[in-house]
Parts: C-alpha cells; sequence; structure tokens
C-alpha cells in the first residue's frame, strides 16, 4: 500500500479472504483488520499467514485512520476513512503479489490484472487469485 495521509493519520487495510469451495466452507476469514501503520507512514508491506492458492478471492478496504485509544481494532475501524469511492480507488496504490509477482492492483484508479469492484454505493477492491 501506498497512499497519501492526512497529519496525525496512519493506513489501514481491512477485509477478508474466501478461500476456493473446495478448501471447505469453515476456511473462510471472517472481516478484520489486517493492518494499521504508524501515523504518518504512508507506504506499507504487509502479508498473510495463511496460504493463498489459485482460486481465492480478497476482498479489501483500504484506508486511514486517526485511532484516539490505541490499536483496539473495532476503534480503528471506526475512524477510519476509506479510499474507494463509488466507482473507483482514485487515490493510492494497492497492490497484491505472490512472492514478487504481482497479482493484481490498483494504481491512482487504474487497475491491473484481476482487481475490480464489488459493493455500492461504497465499493471495495476484491482480487481473485489465479
Amino acid at each position: 500500500m501506498k497512499a497519501p495521509l492526512p497529519a496525525g493519520k496512519g493506513l489501514i487495510m481491512a477485509g477478508w479472504i474466501d478461500f476456493p469451495n473446495w478448501m471447505g466452507s469453515n476456511v473462510d476469514t471472517a472481516w478484520s483488520l489486517w493492518h494499521h501503520g504508524d501515523p504518518q507512514d504512508n507506504s506499507v508491506t504487509f502479508g498473510f499467514q495463511d496460504e493463498i492458492v489459485a482460486g481465492t478471492m480478497l476482498e479489501m478496504a483500504p484506508g486511514n485512520y486517526e485511532s484516539p485509544t490505541g490499536d483496539d481494532e473495532s476503534v480503528i475501524l471506526q475512524h477510519a476513512n476509506y479510499y474507494c469511492e463509488q466507482d473507483s480507488c482514485p487515490v493510492g496504490d494497492f497492490i497484491v503479489c505472490n512472492g514478487k509477482t504481482e497479482v493484481c492492483g490498483i494504481r491512482n484508479g487504474v487497475r491491473t490484472g484481476n482487481m475490480d469492484y464489488i459493493g455500492q454505493p461504497w465499493p471495495n477492491l476484491i482480487c481473485l487469485v489465479d
């Protein structure tokens, strides 16, 4: 992730992982905060502990936050300002890689690979890993 930050805010990425049906219905993750960065750190890299296989769908909500009470996930998500707007994520770079290979991404509104939008009027990013 790389995006502009207002003073005193940090980057966040929330989302959930929808694994392929053949892996079973109990392996999908719940919606959660994947990463929250330090204030004024406008470029972060993070990974997953789960093995992401072909057919996995990642649904993502990138944003920024200023949490008045520390690192509590629910407080961070309540105080978030999300980058995605009705039909686009017009600012920031949000790239999904497998090792050093890009799977999908969006750079200031321009999508690559399998990156798309889901949901209205406030969409999230989705990436199908193939």
